[in-house]
């Protein structure tokens, strides 16, 4: 076998390794962090339109890839913007370099109708959709090749207890 690695060094391929989570808040805050790391020897390679997407004001504009669930299971409410990714060029990369990490935070109090000293969860509902090595190393890059080798993740689910909601204006009288 050492032979083998010792003259065919292309069968010891590197590869990244995705790890996924969601991150809970900390405490007196409502931001949750979808936290992605490479643990492999390879760049990942993430379809862009598979993770969050944030606007200047904090809302979300892609409400697919998250979901937040009640203690009993129910969906809450999502009030954050309704926007259709541009799937005609989903090979639009986030690349991870082996040893990185990329964080997308999301406050659930702008996106979500929760409510405080409630307990709730976060999850994915889109997987992730990635290739695990550095895109120079595929000779064809073309969709349809791409799209074959995609492997998928889901980010591992946290709970947390939302906090009380700060509400800038309440001259209206409207809730937050």
């Amino acid at each position: 076998m050492v032979f083998l690695l010792l003259f065919f060094p292309a069968l010891c391929s590197a590869s990244g390794v995705l790890q996924a989570w969601f991150a809970p808040p900390p405490a007196g805050s409502n931001m949750v962090s979808l936290v992605l790391r490479n643990t492999g020897d390879d760049d990942i390679n993430i379809v862009e339109y598979t993770l969050p997407w944030l606007m200047k004001d904090g809302k979300l504009m892609n409400s697919a890839v998250m979901q937040l669930t009640t203690q009993d299971g129910r969906s809450v409410g999502y009030r954050g913007a309704f926007h259709e990714p541009d799937l005609s060029d989903p090979e639009r990369f986030v690349t991870i370099k082996p040893g990185g990490e990329k964080r997308y935070d999301a406050d659930m109090s702008v996106n979500y109708d929760i409510a405080p000293g409630q307990l709730y969860q976060v999850s994915s509902v889109m997987r992730m959709k990635y290739l695990d090595r550095a895109l120079a190393r595929y000779p064809d890059r073309s969709n349809v090749v791409l799209r074959s080798l995609y492997r998928i993740a889901a980010a591992t689910p946290a709970v947390f207890v939302a906090a009380p909601v700060a509400c800038p204006d309440t001259v209206a009288g409207e809730g937050c």
